[in-house]
């Protein structure tokens, strides 16, 4: 009887460990699901779904230019991250309505490098995005290293540096 308490409690520890290890710890596959969301959420114009998949103290960097034009460097928080995802799909949204649907969008990303923390708390992630509308109208390309962490059981970006090319085929 007392080994049978014994194996069960060890049993429970040992389940316990896993769960608290699986809701901590990166791995690559989380780090490709996390990927998919992004793009999830991208398509499905979800831009509060995007905002949930940044930490609270997320802290952005990124060069972007428009077609030729070359832009300036932009630094960002969460919180002014948020506001300018909801405005860009306000905005896509109102011209969806002129253009008949041509502002599907469509998300593909490439991950060129991923290296994990010893501690498995904290990944640098070297990828590639593009996000295209219908017929390629606009395409958005960018290169990021960011940074991942796991929080509460869910991967979250912390911190991303990124150059984004936007380009926009004039359709006469």
């Amino acid at each position: 009887m007392m080994i049978k308490k014994i194996f069960l409690i060890a049993l429970l520890l040992g389940g316990a460990l896993w769960y608290w290890h699986e809701r901590t710890t990166l791995s690559e596959g989380k780090i490709l699901a996390y990927y998919d969301q992004v793009g999830e959420v991208l398509e499905a114009r979800d831009p509060d779904g995007l905002c949930k998949l940044l930490a609270d103290d997320y802290q952005g960097i990124d060069s972007s230019s428009f077609g030729e034009e070359q832009g300036a460097e932009r630094q960002f928080d969460k919180t002014q991250a948020c506001n300018a995802t909801r405005e860009m799909y306000a905005r896509f949204n109102g011209a969806d309505k002129n253009v008949s649907s041509l502002l599907n969008l469509k998300y593909s990303y490439k991950v060129n490098n991923i290296k994990i923390s010893p501690d498995k708390n904290t990944a640098t992630v070297d990828v590639s995005y593009s996000l295209a509308t219908a017929g390629n109208f606009m395409q958005i390309e960018s290169h990021s290293i960011d940074t991942l962490i796991r929080k509460k059981g869910q991967t979250l970006l912390l911190k991303s540096q990124s150059e984004t090319v936007v380009t926009v085929v004039n359709r006469v």
